[in-house]
């Protein structure tokens, strides 16, 4: 989920990870104000209870140090220091604790919903670059388009020209035009690497609902532009 977090430094707490413990889930959370990302995991070894933010950056080298291999990730705090460790066989990295309050997703993330979508993956990551190309002339906005189940993706580009790319899916619900940044998407589509993704929205202007088919625990959600 990291790739989710701020890269701007003015609200330095949204540039970590939150990680959290609430009976025996462990829950990790990143958000830029403009998108979050949240997985659920079930099978952690919790001892402890715990609230802490970490900064993507060092969630994100830990990522490439453990990579495709084997073995637990132990994770320890140092209260005194505001330090958190993590070791993985005989390497640890060491990071510091992000102090500051941290948004409350849960109350932006929709329950109900008024059009759904089931697509490829890699079928809509490749009309959303295709569009990409158009849309970076119109601050990076694509619009997708649910019409009489006929589902589309649009960008206009300037003097450049427009794009209207048909993507096979499986709509439900109503009829629905909604604008993303497109960057926000593709990031999105290649966090993940099954082949079935559904997005959920409740109108235009309501945070737009992203999973992968058959699996609740990880959740993506980015908000619309207004268009």
């Amino acid at each position: 989920v990291a790739f989710a977090a701020a890269t701007d430094e003015s609200r330095p707490v949204l540039t970590g990870v939150k990680m959290s413990v609430d009976s025996d889930q462990l829950t990790v959370t990143a958000t830029d104000g403009f998108r979050m990302a949240q997985l659920k995991i079930q099978d952690a070894i919790l001892k402890i209870q715990f609230n802490l933010i970490i900064p993507a950056r060092a969630i994100g080298e830990l990522a490439r140090i453990v990579g495709e291999g084997k073995g637990e990730v132990v994770m320890q705090t140092v209260n005194e220091n505001n330090q958190v460790i993590f070791g993985w066989g005989e390497t640890e990295l060491v990071s510091r604790v992000l102090e500051g309050n941290f948004p409350d997703v849960a109350k932006i993330i929709p329950t109900e919903f008024t059009t759904g979508i089931v697509m490829e993956r890699e079928d809509l990551a490749e009309a959303v670059r295709a569009a990409g190309v158009f849309a970076r002339e119109n601050n990076n906005i694509i619009k997708f388009s649910i019409l009489n189940s006929q589902y589309s993706i649009l960008a206009t580009g300037g003097q450049v020209g427009e794009s209207r790319v048909e993507v096979e899916a499986e709509t439900k619900g109503e009829d629905l035009e909604i604008a993303f940044n497109y960057k926000y998407v593709m990031d999105y589509l290649n966090s993940v690497d099954e082949e079935r993704v559904i997005l959920r929205c409740s109108g235009s202007s309501a945070p737009a609902v992203w999973k992968i088919e058959g699996r609740e625990d990880l959740i993506h959600l980015i908000m619309p532009v207004r268009i």
